[in-house]
């Protein structure tokens, strides 16, 4: 039997005038596989999102990372998957918007920015195709698309970075300071999964206003007894497993006063015969 918890998503920076927002929890997928004796599978760890930095002035902050899922794999054909979640957005203002978080049949998509600069969060990824980018706020910049299981990368306010996506096991990276003078918070990226989730929208121009932050990756199972769990908020799927591990797809911890936001939790995978 294979057990797998997909990466969390990064948290956001806090500026000195809003706390940041905590990234989003990663997917769980279970399925009982049979296997030739001999036979080689790959197997994949993924990686917590990086925390959203602050920037230099402190009054806008990146969006963290997209956290990368978990599988394991015969050659080029993934078995398990399970979903990581979305990155925080950044320099919220206030809206909080809630991150995606890794599925499920599918995951689901970021929340959009409710304050000033009314971004849009990144589209989930579910059983068919990879998650939207979320637009930006008048004059920021949009979240991209996911590609196949990657997710997209948030978009880059001026005042604050976009998350990048999961990659190779990796988390993304968090988003970068920005510029000083300018409170645009940065999108959170996408989750990665079978289908990546989308990278969210960036506050708007120049403008106060919050970044959105990015969608969850969707999860696999073939085989027999499979189950697949949608994370709830920065909480994984699953996580009262036996088998589970204090920290594991967590969503990074919001930054606070002017501080960086947290990484996502590593995935898991536990395999028993």
């Amino acid at each position: 039997m294979v057990k797998a918890w997909g990466a969390g998503g990064g948290g956001a920076g806090g500026d000195t005038n809003d706390p940041g927002s905590a990234g989003g929890g990663g997917g769980f997928a279970r399925s009982t596989l049979d296997i030739a004796p001999g036979e080689t599978l790959t197997i994949e760890v993924g990686g917590g999102g990086g925390g959203g930095g602050v920037s230099p002035a402190l009054i806008a902050s990146g969006g963290g990372g997209g956290g990368d899922l978990s599988a394991v794999c015969r050659s080029t054909n993934c078995l398990v998957i399970a979903g990581g979640g979305g990155g925080a957005a950044g320099n919220i203002g206030g809206g909080a918007p809630a991150p995606g978080v890794g599925g499920g049949a599918a995951g689901t998509a970021g929340g959009n920015d409710s304050n000033q600069s009314m971004s849009k969060g990144g589209g989930a990824g579910t059983a068919t195709a990879a998650g939207a980018g979320g637009n930006a706020g008048t004059g920021g910049g949009a979240g991209t698309s996911g590609v196949g299981n990657r997710g997209g990368a948030g978009g880059v306010g001026n005042g604050g970075g976009g998350g990048a996506p999961g990659a190779l096991g990796y988390g993304g990276a968090g988003g970068g300071k920005g510029t000083a003078g300018n409170r645009a918070g940065g999108g959170g990226g996408g989750g990665g999964g079978f289908f990546g989730g989308g990278g969210g929208g960036s506050g708007a121009g120049t403008n106060s206003g919050g970044g959105a932050p990015g969608g969850g990756g969707s999860a696999l199972a073939i085989g027999t007894a499979s189950l697949l769990i949608t994370g709830a908020g920065a909480t994984p799927g699953n996580a009262f497993d036996p088998m589970y591990q204090a920290g594991v797809g967590t969503g990074g911890l919001a930054g606070l006063d002017a501080t960086n936001g947290g990484p996502g939790g590593n995935g898991l995978v536990v395999i028993s015969y």
